[in-house]
């Protein structure tokens, strides 16, 4: 399938690689978890996605920057449209692109781009007008009675240049413009594509793919990961199969056109409601990896409850967890610390700029008092050193083994002031310095032992309460009393983010 393009836009790739471009974004294992480092530093994207069609304006999102930053958010999350980037072909306007970030730099804020170029939410609706009005250049899937969609074939070479000649452009300006600043840090390739209401293309190329043989590179890449005989078989599966083939082909090719101007990491997000043939999702992941090398990152969209058992799915096979789209609301905070747990890079409620008082709400209070501490903690937890707990009815109290002590965190509850215990709780608990740490959260209550030494007693040396700022501890007050249970346990109330700074001593 378009061979020439492929080897052009992938030799592209490789130059541009090798142009000492060493100061973008970019994803790096670090210990055992893979981090999104931007300016020589781990980031953690405290993020929120706007509305679909609030970056369709300058104006439209004007007044909402300064809320997000009053929110403590460090990224936002905004679509770019083909459509309006680029409304004659070939004559690209960037007054949209530019205003975001241009304000986005203005409030301290990083960016992630959504590019809506072939398919948003799997229908082509945010092509240009030329593209629309021209089906005989640039063509549709058919459904099965062999009717046109409103879906870009995935079989056509004009389909595919346009598209990676406009992210291409797309992605030389941003490297002209920010990338000395590194305002945007990560970019999406289309939105949560796949076929709905059809299993697949029924196209005349796409009937005759589904009756050939599997792709000997496909073949290959799959058995050599382990994964063919028991998720494939010998042949086509089914469509899911087929398609996510054929979408992830045709989505690598944008994404390397965009690498060869400015290397970037780069995503897929999945809608995760079942009904999108060929989504990037866990079940055909392997499928979009030989499809796709160049797609850094397979993001889940979660609105249903299950949270954390798609952070499992989405982190197999070493893949970074990233969550651009879920619900806002009560469980907010408790996604974002799950994202932590699960050593995500990132994690972004949609809607963000619909919110009502967006500052007074208990994400941002999370936000807050998160952001300073956070860079200590991505830092550590690449050594080892740190770690992340959220306690709930379904979570117990937990035990971390950390820099030579086990720490306990449990959901606050102390009998000695008869204090029930709260619903919830979380705490990110960092080793520092010998026998120092930090431990930020609410709701919990947290002790240290030494491991296999009953004898011995581990005491608070110095509990402090503060923050970081400007990467050094800035202490606002001593808790060695009453705020520590005289002495057993730092204790982080209910309702209240708090940071404190733990010195510990052992005794007999």
């Amino acid at each position: 399938m378009k061979w020439w393009f492929i080897v052009v836009w992938l030799g592209m790739a490789a130059c541009a690689l090798g142009q000492g471009d060493a100061g973008r974004p970019h994803l790096e294992k670090r210990g055992d978890a893979t981090q999104l480092i931007v300016d020589g530093e781990p980031f953690f994207m405290l993020g929120g996605e706007v509305h679909n069609s609030s970056a369709a304006s300058v104006d439209e999102l004007a007044g909402v920057w300064p809320e997000f930053a009053a929110a403590h958010l460090n990224t936002v999350v905004v679509p770019v449209y083909w459509e309006l980037m680029e409304p004659k072909e070939g004559e690209f306007d960037f007054t949209l692109v530019d205003g975001v970030i241009g304000a986005a730099r203005g409030q301290k804020l990083r960016l992630v781009l959504l590019w809506f170029g072939s398919w948003k939410n799997s229908a082509s609706t945010y092509v240009p007008g030329w593209v629309k009005t021209d089906s005989g250049r640039f063509p549709r899937m058919h459904d099965h009675t062999g009717r046109a969609m409103e879906r870009l074939s995935t079989f056509s070479r004009d389909n595919l240049q346009a598209d990676a000649q406009a992210f291409a452009a797309l992605m030389r300006h941003i490297k002209e413009t920010d990338a000395g600043q590194h305002t945007v840090v990560m970019v999406q390739v289309e939105n949560e594509v796949g076929v709905y209401d059809e299993t697949r293309d029924f196209s005349a190329d796409a009937n005759q793919a589904f009756a050939a043989a599997i792709p000997a590179e496909l073949a290959a890449a799959t058995k050599k990961s382990g994964t063919w005989e028991e998720a494939f078989g010998a042949g086509w599966p089914g469509a899911d199969a087929f398609m996510a083939w054929e979408l992830s082909r045709y989505i690598d090719q944008v994404a390397a056109a965009g690498k060869a101007e400015y290397a970037l990491p780069m995503y897929v997000n999945a809608a995760l409601n079942g009904a999108e043939s060929g989504a990037p999702m866990p079940k055909v992941m392997d499928v979009w990896r030989a499809g796709a090398p160049n797609i850094d990152v397979y993001s889940p969209d979660v609105y249903d409850p299950n949270f954390e058992d798609w952070c499992r799915e989405f982190t197999r096979g070493g893949n970074p967890l990233f969550v651009p789209e879920s619900r806002y609301g009560d469980t907010a905070v408790k996604n974002l610390i799950l994202s932590l747990k699960y050593d995500g890079i990132g994690y972004s409620p949609f809607g963000i700029d619909g919110i009502k008082n967006l500052a007074d709400q208990p994400m941002a209070g999370a936000y807050g008092m998160l952001g300073p501490v956070l860079p200590v903690y991505l830092r550590q937890r690449a050594a080892r050193r740190a770690a992340v707990v959220w306690l709930d009815a379904k979570h117990g109290d937990e035990t971390l083994h950390l820099a030579g002590y086990d720490v306990k965190v449990e959901r606050l509850h102390m009998a000695w002031t008869s204090r029930p215990a709260p619903a919830t709780g979380y705490g990110l608990v960092m080793a520092t310095g010998a026998d120092e740490f930090i431990v930020a959260g609410n709701g919990v209550m947290v002790s240290f032992t030494k491991p296999g030494d009953s004898a011995s007693v581990v005491g608070l040396l110095a509990v402090d309460e503060g923050t970081i700022v400007d990467g050094q501890w800035k202490t606002s007050r001593r808790l060695n009393g009453d705020e520590t249970d005289t002495g057993n346990h730092v204790v982080l109330e209910a309702g209240r983010d708090g940071v404190q700074r733990v010195g510990v001593y052992s005794y007999r």
